[in-house]
């Protein structure tokens, strides 16, 4: 049975074949029962093969008005695809062209060309003379710029050319007035192009991904855009007249450095989803709430403090996420959002929610993890459709039982075993010097992170450290602790490793850091222990050593007055305590250090001997 007949067996007459699909068949070249149709065939599919070159027989299929070769491993293109008068869509995309025959000029009829993900990184001036072209993909094609003439092509509907090089758009395409989409994401551009504002068609306009810091004011002629998409540049504000948008439904400046948004927002009427996450902004225009399509706010990690009230007017609003701000509480208002289905205000400092929240008729979700709330409202009770409330990060059910209980106030309100929230503490915080550090009954590291307070913080994800780069990772820190001087003045002059003649002796194993002496129980390791001068030694105290320890307070840290029991061989009256445990001993006081000593656990200490 031939290949192609599993493609066309739909067919009742093969003489009259229209259309043939060897589409994802591993094919290394055009198969030869295509050439059995060339007087008929108008729809060819030879996609995601691995076909390096076409035949010229293929070029005698004159009635071709559809070609599809993409996912192929085409190098050229021969110049006899100019034979192909009637063609009218082919795509070429994610081959390996470098370059595209001057002969294609003569595709008069042609419509629909995709090149994107190709090497070209020029386009030929025969591409400009495709007249009736209407849609052409020039996405990842390394190209830096476009030929001056590109204007002629003035049936051209979409464009576009994302992924590239591109910094400017030739004049000349101010001319190109049925273009109804251009995509532009993904360049260098520092500024939205100029012609751009001569495109009075468009419809859809992305410039996201680029590095432009402003949008000019001859934006006014754009009045049918009803897309835009500005992710990912520099933006610190929205120039005023994009109050002239009036069939806008969907603006999109997600991470940017915008902070605030012109008052003509109020005036686009048609607006359904407003994507402002990840910028500077620090509260919105009360006009917004003559943004009466919105349905999709969208305002995470920004600066905003407080919501207008009139965000109540936003009848329609369905999903309103502002996570990661810094709200300290939600206008009553807010509950005339009857449509409201999502409400997210993740990581802000609400003490308390509306309490008429129960007029949210057709809200389900409610995220309010990483707030200060120690209630939640009686009416809660009311939403009949609410399937999740998120209290706590480490919450395993989406709804959790609520009880009843009596506010100071004598009024009712509802809580949970979740509730009170605890915000969260700075690290300084949880280290002061006022209450002692809890005693550890096993080694600590520490990791020093040194931040800089006034440049605005961001959550970065890292990967999760396999166990062997966390014990590298320690080495590392408290090696680089060692070396730098201490604030009393020691400094480390040298290290001494003693010999050990039998490591199967040592008393609590062998130590892996080359630069610290190991205490054992041999008497020539002891000796040379006790002799030793000018060192930073680590020493392992058996469990309850500690207690026969007499410790004071002097200047820079804690010292050594006497030592009896165990741990009279190995203290001396003035060593220097430096490191309980991974518990910095140069900063605490003397009760917090007696606190920390008071275990039943053997101790890792650090110490400095003058």
């Amino acid at each position: 049975m031939p290949s192609w007949w599993c493609c066309c067996r739909g067919h009742k007459d093969v003489s009259e074949m229209r259309s043939l699909d060897f589409s994802h068949h591993a094919l290394n070249d055009v198969p030869p029962d295509v050439f059995a149709f060339e007087r008929t065939l108008e729809e060819l599919h030879l996609n995601s093969n691995r076909i390096t070159d076409l035949p010229r027989q293929l070029f005698l299929c004159h009635e071709l008005r559809r070609l599809y070769l993409q996912d192929n491993d085409l190098a050229s293109i021969p110049a006899a695809i100019g034979t192909l008068s009637n063609l009218q869509a082919v795509d070429l995309s994610r081959n390996n062209l470098t370059d595209i025959s001057d002969d294609i000029r003569h595709c008069r009829n042609l419509q629909v060309l995709n090149l994107s993900g190709n090497s070209l990184s020029r386009l030929p001036d025969a591409l400009t003379c495709l007249l009736a072209l209407q849609e052409m993909y020039l996405n990842d094609t390394l190209l830096e710029y476009l030929p001056a003439n590109f204007g002629r092509l003035t049936a051209l509907r979409v464009l576009e050319l994302r992924e590239n090089n591109l910094m400017t758009l030739p004049r000349s395409m101010a001319r190109l007035e049925n273009l109804q989409r251009i995509d532009l994401g993904a360049n260098e551009f520092t500024e939205l192009p100029e012609v751009v504002g001569h495109l009075a068609n468009l419809t859809e306009l992305w410039v996201d991904s680029n590095r432009i810091r402003r949008i000019s004011s001859n934006v006014t002629n754009l009045r049918k855009l009803q897309h835009f998409d500005a992710n990912g540049n520099l933006l610190t504000a929205l120039p005023d007249e994009i109050g002239v948008w009036v069939r806008l439904q969907e603006l999109s400046c997600s991470a940017n450095e915008l902070e605030y948004l012109p008052p003509s927002i109020g005036n686009l009427k048609c607006l359904v989803t407003l994507k402002l996450d990840e910028n500077h902004l620090q509260e919105l225009p009360d006009s917004i709430a003559y943004c009466e399509m919105l349905e999709e706010l969208m305002l995470s990690h920004n600066l905003l403090r407080t919501l207008p009230h009139t965000i109540g007017l936003l009848r329609r609003l369905r999903v309103l996420s502002v996570d990661e701000n810094q709200l300290e509480c939600l206008p009553e208002e807010l509950c005339s959002c009857t449509a409201l289905s999502i409400l997210s205000v993740r990581g802000n400092r609400l003490q308390w929610l509306p309490s008429n929240m129960g007029h949210l008729a057709a809200l389900r979700v409610i995220n309010v993890v990483g707030n200060r709330l120690t209630h939640l409202p009686l009416s809660l009770l009311n939403l009949r459709q609410l399937a999740a409330i998120w209290v706590c990060d480490n919450q395993s059910q989406p709804l959790v039982p609520l009880q009843r209980e009596m506010a100071p106030d004598s009024t009712l309100r509802l809580t949970c075993f979740m509730l009170p929230q605890v915000a969260a503490l700075p690290a300084a915080a949880s280290h002061s010097p006022s209450t002692p550090p809890p005693p550890s009954s096993a080694r600590r590291i520490h990791f020093n992170q040194t931040t800089d307070s006034t440049s605005p913080s961001r959550l970065l994800r890292s990967p999760t450290p396999y166990a062997k780069q966390l014990r590298q990772m320690a080495r590392s820190v408290r090696r680089d602790s060692f070396r730098q001087s201490p604030s009393d003045g020691v400094e480390i002059k040298m290290a001494r490793v003693a010999p050990i003649p039998d490591r199967s002796a040592w008393m609590f194993g062998q130590h892996r850091n080359p630069t610290v002496l190991q205490v054992c129980e041999t008497t020539q390791t002891l000796e040379m222990f006790l002799e030793s001068q000018d060192l930073f030694l680590q020493i392992s105290l058996p469990a309850g050593a500690a207690e026969d320890l007499e410790l004071s307070a002097g200047e820079g840290g804690i010292f050594v007055e006497g030592a009896t029991g165990a741990a009279e061989g190995m203290l001396r009256p003035r060593d220097k305590i430096l490191d309980v445990d991974g518990v910095d001993f140069t900063k605490i006081s003397l009760a917090q250090a007696k606190h920390v000593l008071d275990t039943s656990h053997p101790l890792s200490l650090m110490i400095s001997r003058p």
